[in-house]
């Protein structure tokens, strides 16, 4: 069964509380004084699940995943970076998380992100479908950057999926 939606939010603990999806969870430390506006965006498939979000203020994100999905996280916007692991990604990055992971994540400004769950026996089935390869969770999280080429297509399938609610 597919759910989906998306919901406006201008009090950050209502937002904090609807960002868990596969289990993770987030706790937000806003670090501006402007009026807090943020919007969720849900798709839940039977396996897949994807969440996108657009913050109005930066915000410092302390992300705890659960080890029993495999995640991946990006940024969904050119001007508005996340800093992961001390890194600023740039537009078409991927964060490949690490089993059970525990990090920061901030931003600058307004940002948009999106996360994406999958069991990991789904991740190794559809990453063998797809890639020929045999995908699996790092040890530890790492960013992958594809080829500048491939990064429009990307963002146009993230997008697609996104607005396809």
């Amino acid at each position: 069964m597919i759910q989906c939606g998306s919901v406006a939010f201008t009090n950050p603990d209502d937002y904090q509380a609807a960002m868990g999806i596969g289990g993770a969870s987030f706790s937000l430390v806003l670090t501006d004084s402007a009026a807090f506006k943020a919007r969720l965006t849900c798709l839940k498939l039977r396996h897949l699940h994807l969440l996108s979000g657009r913050e109005s203020v930066p915000r410092i994100a302390c992300v705890s995943l659960p080890s029993a999905r495999a995640f991946v996280s990006f940024p969904a916007s050119v001007n508005a970076p996340l800093i992961w692991g001390g890194v600023e990604l740039r537009s078409g990055d991927i964060v490949f998380h690490s089993r059970g992971e525990h990090t920061h994540q901030w931003t600058k400004g307004p940002s948009n992100w999106g996360l994406i769950s999958l069991p990991h026996r789904q991740l190794a089935v559809y990453g063998k479908a797809l890639t020929g390869l045999d995908l699996a969770v790092p040890q530890i999280g790492r960013i992958m950057r594809p080829p500048l080429s491939a990064v429009p297509h990307l963002q146009d399938l993230l997008s697609s999926a996104i607005s396809a609610r």
